[in-house]
């Protein structure tokens, strides 16, 4: 089972306070989800070329950016965006 990391808390709090609480419930739980079942989830993508994290997660229309640490079994989040604002 590996724990969340929140990197920047403010950018995460702004990111989170722009969505319905209907999204930020479906976000928090495919969170869960992740963080039971990291190798199972298939809505994990890795990023290459994107300077600000490794790996994707899909959730509707949004996208969360975060890496993961093997050794210490941590998921750290950067920021959860609107995929237009994204890519």
């Amino acid at each position: 089972m590996y724990s969340i990391i929140i990197a920047n808390k403010k950018k995460f709090a702004k990111d989170i306070s722009k969505l319905s609480s209907k999204e930020r419930d479906h976000i928090f739980s495919k969170l869960s989800q992740l963080k039971e079942k990291w190798i199972q989830h298939t809505q994990v993508k890795q990023l290459h070329n994107y300077p600000l994290a490794d790996y994707r997660l899909r959730t509707w229309s949004y996208r969360v950016l975060f890496d993961h640490d093997i050794t210490s079994k941590s998921i750290i989040i950067y920021r959860i965006l609107h995929r237009s604002k994204l890519y």
